[in-house]
């Protein structure tokens, strides 16, 4: 299974993974062949990225390793329902939020020693429900190994689940606006922050803590932030995790005015902005805790391999494990024969004279279960590249 981008090279292709809308609901599901029909109705409706089956017995196995696929589609189906009662003006029902709270922090808890390959399929069109619950995981995942108790990581849970609530008062237009903001856009933007607060403590029984994320997740250490410019311990300790998570989750999606970061070049600059926009030990948390390569990632190897990843190794978050799909060193059996689903990168001059010229039939070849790799376990070995969705494109052409 891979992360592909959603266009026309997907088509023929099946699926991996459900795509599910904000409510829940099943669009298209795993195992579904995609059409040029299925491709435009994903994009018109913001889905930018699918996971594409590249084997038979493909499964989801590992996908969300530290909170199962069924609480993250109960969790935005519950940040929705909540956002759009309060759009409607009407008085949302909290008690189905609450209880997806409980779900996501005994989850991660439970799952507390292994990496999080947190990879959740988002539309644009609905991104703000998606992204909440990715902060709130995110937010967990800082949270716990930074010793908070059951009852603080409780209201960062639900304070990271409604940190964008303030967003229903925001006009669509401005939202959705693909280029530079004007600045009275950007203060109808820096609006969301109080209006969040406000909208939380209303609904929470005034639960200061939890609404102080939504208060403070835009604020910076260095004071560069809004809505008060408030700097380094002057910033609650939620209002730091989440910015944390907050600002990588926005960097590894699409947005209307850019494309997402893939998920190293985001830890990059995460690491960038470590003790002076964001707090260093919760950046250095998530760097630590969370995959730079998450599973379903075509990547190429220092030794011209290329790969899919399909687990993450759980002492080190920069070191997955590999399923190799071609090998950059040895090609040919000893009659010089070409081996089934071992070849080699176009870059070595060598290896052309070998490689087989229908490289169509190359980029058809299934991956052999023998051949995975566990980086950790290989030192000398360096990822050197992530691909986009097709696992060959160094080959085609």
């Amino acid at each position: 299974m891979y992360l592909a981008k959603t266009g026309t090279d997907c088509v023929g292709k099946r699926l991996a993974v459900d795509i599910r809308n904000a409510a829940g609901s099943v669009l298209l599901k795993a195992g579904t062949v995609l059409t040029p029909a299925y491709i435009e109705i994903l994009l018109q409706k913001g889905y930018t990225s699918v996971y594409i089956a590249d084997r038979p017995d493909e499964t989801i196995e590992g996908l969300q390793s530290v909170v199962s696929v069924e609480s993250v589609v109960r969790a935005t189906r519950a940040v929705k329902s909540v956002a759009d009662a309060i759009a409607s003006g009407q008085r949302p029902n909290m008690r189905e939020l609450l209880i997806v709270t409980d779900l996501l922090v005994d989850e991660v808890i439970h799952n507390e020693s292994l990496i999080a390959s947190v990879n959740q399929l988002k539309s644009l069109d609905e991104y703000t429900f998606f992204h909440s619950v990715n902060v709130c995981i995110y937010s967990l995942i800082i949270g716990c190994k930074a010793g908070l108790s059951l009852k603080e990581l409780r209201s960062l849970s639900v304070g990271a689940l409604l940190h964008d609530i303030g967003k229903v008062a925001v006009p669509l237009p401005i939202l959705k606006k693909p280029g530079k903001l004007l600045p009275e856009e950007f203060e109808a933007i820096k609006f969301h922050t109080w209006k969040g607060f406000e909208l939380t403590l209303k609904n929470l029984a005034f639960n200061t803590r939890a609404a102080h994320v939504a208060l403070q997740h835009h604020e910076r250490l260095d004071g560069s932030g809004y809505p008060r410019s408030l700097q380094d311990d002057e910033i609650h300790v939620f209002g730091r995790i989440c910015a944390v998570a907050d600002v990588f989750d926005a960097m590894t999606s699409d947005r209307s005015y850019r494309p997402a970061f893939r998920h190293h070049e985001a830890m990059a600059a995460l690491s960038n902005l470590s003790g002076k926009e964001l707090d260093a030990n919760f950046v250095d948390i998530l760097m630590r805790r969370v995959a730079h390569y998450p599973n379903g990632t075509w990547v190429k190897l220092s030794d011209g391999s290329y790969g899919c990843v399909i687990a993450q190794d759980a002492t080190d978050s920069t070191r997955p494990v590999v399923r190799l799909a071609c090998s950059g060193s040895i090609i040919g059996d000893p009659a010089g024969h070409p081996i089934a689903g071992k070849i080699v990168s176009k870059e070595s001059k060598e290896s052309q004279e070998s490689v087989p010229s229908d490289l169509e039939a190359i980029k058809g070849l299934q991956p052999n279960d023998a051949d995975v790799i566990e980086l950790a376990q290989h030192p000398t070995l360096e990822i050197v590249s992530v691909l986009d969705g097709d696992p060959f494109p160094t080959l085609s052409g």
